[in-house]
């Protein structure tokens, strides 16, 4: 992080190397003084990149200056900030930085300075999404955001505010809005008075958020810019994260030898800067290089002695990613205990309501892992573990023999369409016919009936590894239908729905397991086929329905816990239908949580329209 308030005293300047700090706090009269030229030494540090170890006598210096009574509060805000700013690239322990946070948020206040502010938030965020908590980061971007002015004082500190929350969005899984916010600052006028530091972490950020969402062209062009600029810096801490960066594009774009050469680059980088942050970070891309090249044991070895350097730092949010590489392991050595337990270690270091992170991965990445550890009806749960796992909900993903597809294994984008269709259409003896009319409905019958022909091939392809000539059998024609083939092939689309048809009648169990198997919805960024549109909603109207049901059989069988978390789960997707509070105050009441059955009715009555809280609602409202 880019250090922005400079010293606002006349007669302390902004000195530009540690020299110059030395000599001018021997001199400095009073611990005002002397705050300011810490902080200044702090921001010549981070400029120079490297031997982050000298950051020790001036964080000595400042926990002294601290001390003194007669310290103002903004300069108290002020050094406090860049104290935590060095530590964060010191030493890199953000459980030790976590409790003086409330503290330095209360003085920053006292001060009444938006560019310490906005300062603040940034550094607030970053330790709070590393911590594990993204959700809490993004709302310390989204209240500071107001104040982010690209102009006067404020420039630096909400240039950064901007950056930082890119990342936080990326991490999320919203590299749009990365994108978007990056943009917006990257072609304001005023980005060409910023300083190289934070100009490069944000072209950094924006090479990762392409990653997601760019074309190959476009990924390679972002990559070359970054590294014109930063390799002639010599700023040790930058070319690390410009490597990172790289790494990250490399693996997300299926070429996994180049991200591993690159993991290991910018860890080198670190260590020769000192900064013990930026080499904790690409050792989690070093690991999952090394498990897409299927050098498995040794992924194993470096995720294990990550691990004890992540907790121990607090850098939870890799922590969890590295119990899922460690989960995604153990699957494809066919240990499921042992893959269960990574699965939880993982959710153990995040917050209960938040998702997993798909860290470097497609999107659905995580979420494919859970499906994969979650047990199924025997009657539909192939005997083996599955060759081609498709996922769709939360996201489009596919993995062949463990080996997730990238765009350009897809050999065009109509071949993802056809297999989307596949899934739409059952799965199951889909005409031929009936899938040319859907793709191609402006062809005639014999063109259209030739492009499915040919982009069949293409999807049958799909996955094949440098010299392989035979591809899965997973999709199967016969008599004019296409077929995806059960005991090779698993969509946890059709998997839901299928658990939906098996659980048995009044058995809140196995209806309560058919439903935990809806994580998301259909396809949720295909918003240009109206077909899959329409299955969406199909989807999402069955889950709704049958969580009613669940709540229903809860009720009448007086079991308490079940029905719960799909009625929470329901409010968001259909935050308007009053029927789910009913459910679930009445459930709440039937357990004797009055309290609880309170809040959701003043909830119902906030979302609800004023007079759409009808009937239903009254009655479950009475004790």
């Amino acid at each position: 992080m880019r250090t922005a308030s400079r010293p606002h005293r006349k007669d302390i300047p902004a000195p530009a190397d540690l020299t110059t700090c030395e000599q001018l706090f021997a001199h400095a009269p009073d611990a005002e003084q002397q705050a300011m030229v810490i902080s200044a030494a702090a921001m010549a540090l981070w400029d120079e990149g490297r031997q982050f170890e000298r950051f020790d006598p001036w964080l000595l210096r400042g926990k002294r200056v601290l001390d003194d009574p007669g310290l103002s509060p903004a300069a108290r805000a002020t050094l406090g900030i860049h104290l935590h700013i060095a530590r964060t690239l010191g030493s890199a322990c953000l459980a030790d930085l976590t409790p003086a946070l409330p503290l330095l948020r209360q003085q920053v206040e006292e001060a009444g300075s938006d560019a310490l502010h906005l300062l603040l938030a940034a550094l607030d965020a970053y330790i709070l999404a590393m911590g594990g908590d993204t959700h809490g980061a993004d709302e310390r971007i989204k209240d500071a955001m107001p104040l982010a002015r690209l102009e006067g004082p404020t420039l630096l500190p909400a240039a950064q505010l901007v950056s930082m929350g890119a990342l936080v969005s990326i991490l999320r899984g919203d590299a749009d809005s990365a994108l978007q916010r990056l943009h917006t600052m990257l072609t304001h006028p005023a980005a060409e008075h910023l300083p190289a530091g934070i100009l490069l972490m944000a072209r950094a950020h924006h090479l990762q958020a392409l990653t997601a969402t760019g074309t190959e062209s476009a990924i390679e062009q972002a990559a070359t810019a970054l590294r014109e600029q930063i390799v002639p810096a010599r700023n040790a801490y930058l070319q690390s994260y410009l490597h990172f960066s790289l790494g990250v594009a490399d693996l997300r774009q299926g070429r996994p030898a180049a991200a591993l050469t690159h993991a290991r680059m910018s860890i080198e980088r670190a260590l020769v800067g000192g900064c013990q942050a930026a080499a904790l970070v690409p050792t989690l891309l070093h690991a999952q290089a090394l498990a897409d090249l299927e050098r498995h044991s040794d992924a194993a070895e470096v995720l294990s002695r990550g691990l004890a350097s992540w907790n121990s730092h607090g850098y939870h949010l890799i922590g969890a990613a590295a119990h899922l590489e460690q989960t995604r392991l153990h699957l494809r050595q066919g240990a499921r205990a042992a893959a269960h337990a990574s699965l939880d270690a993982a959710r153990s270091l995040l917050p209960a309501d938040q998702a997993l992170p798909d860290y470097h991965r497609p999107t659905g990445f995580a979420s494919r892992l859970v499906t994969q550890c979650l047990p199924a009806p025997p009657d539909i749960c192939p005997p083996d573990p599955a060759r081609v796992r498709i996922t769709t909900l939360g996201g489009f993903g596919v993995e062949i023999d463990g080996r997730p597809l990238y765009d350009r294994d897809w050999h065009g984008p109509r071949t993802k369409t056809l297999l989307k269709a596949l899934v739409v259409l059952g799965g199951s003896k889909v005409g031929i016919a009936q899938l040319a009319d859907l793709l191609w409905p402006e062809a005639e019958g014999d063109r259209a009936r030739q492009a499915l022909k040919t982009t069949l091939s293409r999807l049958r392809r799909a996955g094949l590894k440098p010299g392989q000539t035979q591809a899965a059998p997973w999709i199967a024609t016969r008599h004019g239908r296409i077929s995806l083939v059960t005991g090779i092939c698993t969509v946890d689309a059709l998997l839901f729905r299928q658990a939906l048809t098996a659980a048995p009648p009044g058995n809140p169990a196995a209806l309560d397991a058919a439903l935990r198997l809806y994580r998301a919805d259909f396809l949720p960024a295909d918003l240009d086929e109206a077909w899959i549109g329409a299955h969406r909603e199909h989807l999402r109207r069955l889950y709704l329905a049958q969580v009613r049901a669940l709540a229903e059989q809860c009720l009448e069988q007086g079991t308490n816990g079940t029905a719960e978390p799909h009625l929470e789960r329901a409010l968001t997707l259909a935050p308007s239908d009053e029927r789910h509070y009913a459910l679930l105050i009445r459930l709440q009441l039937a357990a004797g949580c009055p309290g609880l059955a309170n809040e959701t009715r003043d909830r119902a009555r906030e979302a609800l329209a004023p007079g759409s809280w009808s009937a239903a609602g009254a009655a479950a409202e009475a004790p």
